[in-house]
């Protein structure tokens, strides 16, 4: 996946085809964890798309040079292509045509697609209501030629609940993992699991992930604590085994 520690969590890493959903709230660090799944691709010769419906080309790329990832020189070596999908500008069926053409153009093992709620945004509002139907659609498309896949997610919730995304997608995915917020010591810091790995074990730890100017580093299990998941969680008693 390209974020250390992530890998481990995972039970190996995803396997080829597969769809992986990230999961998480508004600055959690879901694209840079995309960011780096990419910059991964392509260190074992993965070209990589980026299909982004929210930020802008340039700011995108901005956002992956302050992680060190080179987006737009990678494109110039046609290693990775960037497909911006203005809002309310395509229909599902033509942002399919554009996803695979770019697909093909560099031969894409990777795709990335940032954000799902961007997607369902930038979609005319007369696709709307087939969002669902159309992503399975893109998604069985792309896994099935052997294209592995990550999606990105911005989920608000109350954080004594554990949904994973606003949209009953999750059956399309093979793996989840959950990026939270929680609060100790005054700071709000962050923490991921992986909800759910297909044909494969996986770790159930909450693991605490600091995003840094080098991408997502995945920390230590969150074991001195209780109640984690509630986002005000407790130390527990140096007695407790």
């Amino acid at each position: 996946m390209g974020v250390p520690g992530l890998d481990e969590l995972m039970g190996g890493g995803t396997l080829r085809g597969n769809a992986v959903l990230i999961a998480g709230p508004v600055g959690s660090g879901k694209t840079t964890a995309a960011v780096q799944f990419i910059a991964e691709g392509i260190k074992h010769q993965e070209p990589g798309v980026v299909v982004i419906f929210e930020e802008t080309t340039p700011k995108y790329l901005d956002q992956a040079k302050a992680l060190g990832v080179h987006l737009e020189e990678m494109s110039r070596q046609g290693l990775v292509e960037i497909v911006y999908v203005r809002p309310l500008d395509l229909s599902m069926d033509e942002t399919l045509y554009a996803i695979q053409a770019a697909v093909d153009k560099v031969g894409a093992k990777r795709v990335v697609l940032d954000s799902i709620s961007g997607l369902e945004a930038a979609l005319a509002p007369a696709f709307k209501e087939d969002f669902l139907e159309s992503l399975y659609r893109l998604l069985g498309a792309l896994t099935g030629v052997g294209v592995t896949i990550v999606l990105t997610v911005e989920v608000s919730e109350a954080y004594n609940e554990m949904q994973f995304t606003p949209h009953p997608i999750s059956f399309l995915t093979h793996d989840i993992v959950l990026q939270r917020y929680f609060e100790i010591d005054g700071e709000l810091r962050t923490f991921l699991t992986v909800v759910k790995t297909r044909a494969r074990g996986h770790s159930r730890e909450l693991r605490a992930y600091d995003v840094t100017s080098n991408g997502i580093v995945v920390g230590k299990r969150l074991s001195e604590f209780t109640g984690v998941i509630t986002a005000v969680p407790h130390r527990r008693d140096p007695g407790d085994k």
